[in-house]
């Protein structure tokens, strides 16, 4: 609160949902991407209603195993 009080921006990296309550607004990364930004209530909203998008998967590995 001391930072936000003074008007200081502050940026939190977290994956626990408790700490959300903290922010102003969100931003949410999938794949190095943004996916979603805005203020923390609607976003949570947005983000508990669509299933969470997956980051884009590379080609998958093929091992070849010799009998």
């Amino acid at each position: 609160e001391g930072a936000k009080k003074r008007g200081a921006t502050v940026l939190l990296i977290s994956h626990k949902p408790s700490i959300f309550g903290l922010a102003d607004k969100i931003l949410v990364l999938v794949g190095g991407q943004v996916a979603d930004y805005g203020p923390r209530d609607q976003v949570l909203s947005r983000l508990m209603k669509k299933p969470q998008p997956q980051p884009p998967q590379g080609p998958a590995e093929r091992k070849e195993v010799e009998a």
